[in-house]
């Protein structure tokens, strides 16, 4: 079977979103210290959210601390927390990194799946 080239191939569907976040991470496992990075959520979709995080010296984040990290979202319905794992990391087009992590199992889920629903007109 040959997709074209403009066709989306996602198994499900992504949706742009410009809004607050931050990346709550441990610098090591033996770390008993949250540290907390400010940035926006660039997309977001059912199973993961593309995050752009600064990476300059005084205000970066190093991916290897990121494997394991709460995100909390700045959503229109509510602030939401979700247990998330890091998939990739890119440099950004503004100088920043953007971050793509993996949503997990979080107790907040049914209200981003519901946030979710209103981006869909589900």
């Amino acid at each position: 079977m040959t997709i074209p080239p403009g066709d989306d191939r996602r198994a499900v569907p992504r949706f742009k979103a410009s809004f607050g976040c931050s990346v709550v991470f441990r610098l090591s496992d033996k770390d008993s210290h949250e540290h907390a990075a400010l940035g926006y959520v660039r997309d977001l979709s059912r199973d993961a959210v593309a995050v752009v995080l600064p990476s300059n010296e005084t205000y970066g984040v190093d991916a290897s601390s990121l494997e394991l990290v709460e995100i909390n979202l700045a959503l229109p319905v509510g602030y939401v927390r979700l247990s998330a794992t890091l998939i990739r990391h890119s440099p950004d087009h503004s100088g920043k990194t953007l971050f793509v992590f993996k949503i997990q199992d979080s107790k907040e889920r049914a209200k981003y799946d519901e946030y979710l629903a209103t981006l869909s007109g589900e």
